[in-house]
């Protein structure tokens, strides 16, 4: 990418791109740095707008001021000038109690894990009160994308069709409430929302504000938003009892016991995007490690930690820090579905980064029986691991401060008996939990959806 920039100063895309290197080498601040770089030189691009979207998620160095007024000044920059459709009055009928259709805007219905939150919700909707209808960015439909295909009453697929054509769609379907699924992350379309084509829009399983007055409300829970948080919206949050929905993994192995009942010495692990893994983390991590001697640490996502680069900060910043690298194991081969998942087999208790924590990955944890560490912060996208632990009654897993990360991992490791009924139970605990239950967790959001299309539908009177 320096090559290409070398060639031409203002590839967009070149930047973009290695701003995302920079970030999956650890070095959020320098990504962020270089993602404005792409949005000045082309402010109304939305590759580099999305691309600074969910930069400011790993960036520790952001307060939610400065992150709030960012969304703000994107939203501004990539928000179309109002169309005549845009501010046409909506002729959907306002009876608040009639069957509404529901659109979801989405370039994730393939095999993808934002798939995985959705799926339950679609397979559960109530069709007689409901039309459900997909708005589906997707290039390549695979197998997943068939299986929620027929879980829908209808399906668009809007690949190639720019904001205000798919707008326009949207508007000529009566969609009554348009869900638009996590926003600023992959090929979604955000601005779409901006041109204001139903009524109501919701945004659903986005890491923060999409920034937009357009946007009516945002889905989340009383641990990732509570009341009286630092964190600004545009829209109105809406707290569910637990956000995620989720459905059992069928190529999961059984939770095996404690590896350390067996090996003596304590592996702690984390298997997250390392653009997740901030210096920050690494001291926090190298932190705990001195407090259980001998203990071990293993980072794996997919093969990324083969990169030369990455494996030398890590080990260095290990080093400087007073570990020994050798403690520190960094698998470079690439595992998919139940060969994944065995992995954790080796863990015995997995240890969460800040401030974009684990919310897959954290989930994947806990179904194969490690509990996970987490220090939530002061934003949704900080706090999804504790709505997990909350969930499965592990409240005591979630530190007040960075302190607090370090006692809870190092009590946790000294209590072998506790450790194994953590790996016996925690699986059990998800499978009872609410968010694996496919029909509450849809009457949640319809209830939701229903009470503001009554708002609406009340404020048109």
């Amino acid at each position: 990418f320096h090559r290409v920039l070398a060639l031409d100063p203002g590839h967009v895309e070149a930047w973009c791109m290695l701003a995302s290197a920079r970030r999956l080498l650890g070095r959020p601040e320098a990504g962020t740095a270089l993602n404005r770089r792409a949005v000045f030189l082309a402010p109304a691009n939305m590759t580099a707008c999305r691309g600074l979207l969910a930069a400011l998620l790993y960036d520790p160095s952001l307060d939610e001021a400065a992150r709030f007024a960012e969304h703000r000044r994107l939203a501004d920059l990539c928000a179309p000038a109002p169309t005549p459709a845009a501010i046409r009055p909506h002729a959907n009928p306002r009876d608040p109690e009639r069957r509404l259709r529901v659109g979801y805007l989405s370039s994730d219905l393939r095999a993808h894990p934002v798939a995985r939150n959705l799926e339950p919700i679609l397979a559960a909707h109530d069709h007689g009160r409901f039309e459900v209808v997909c708005y589906a960015e997707v290039d390549a439909p695979d197998a997943t994308t068939a299986r929620l295909r027929a879980l829908v009453d209808g399906w668009r697929d809007i690949a190639g069709l720019d904001d205000a054509h798919v707008a326009d769609l949207i508007r000529a379907d009566g969609v009554d409430v348009l869900v638009s699924v996590a926003g600023r992350f992959d090929r979604n379309r955000p601005m779409v929302c901006a041109h204001r084509p139903a009524p109501v829009q919701v945004s659903l399983y986005d890491g923060a504000t999409s920034g937009l007055h357009e946007m009516d409300a945002i889905l989340t829970d009383g641990v990732m938003t509570p009341r009286g948080g630092p964190e600004r919206f545009t829209e109105r949050p809406v707290r569910l009892p637990a956000l995620f929905a989720y459905q059992p993994l069928a190529d999961a192995p059984d939770p095996a016991p404690p590896p350390m009942l067996g090996s003596g010495r304590v592996t702690f692990g984390s298997f997250n995007n390392p653009a997740k893994v901030n210096g920050a983390v690494l001291d926090l991590w190298a932190r705990v490690l001195r407090a259980v001697p001998e203990s071990r640490l293993v980072l794996k996502y997919k093969a990324v930690y083969g990169a030369p680069a990455l494996r030398r900060r890590v080990l260095e910043v290990m080093e400087r820090n007073g570990v020994d690298p050798a403690r520190i194991v960094l698998p470079a081969a690439s595992q998919d579905g139940a060969r994944h998942l065995a992995l954790y087999h080796g863990v015995d208790i997995g240890l969460d980064p800040f401030p974009f924590c684990g919310a897959t990955t954290t989930f994947e944890a806990l179904y194969m029986g490690v509990p996970v560490v987490t220090w939530p912060g002061t934003n949704m996208m900080s706090r999804w691991s504790a709505s997990l632990l909350h969930v499965v009654g592990c409240d005591d897993l979630v530190a007040a401060d960075a302190g607090a990360y370090v006692r809870i991992a190092a009590s946790l490791a000294a209590d072998p008996g506790r450790l194994a009924r953590l790996h016996a139970e925690l699986r059990p605990r998800l499978l009872a939990a609410p968010i694996l239950d496919p029909r509450r967790k849809a009457r949640q959001v319809e209830r939701v959806l229903r009470a503001l299309w009554r708002r609406w539908c009340a404020r048109q009177s």
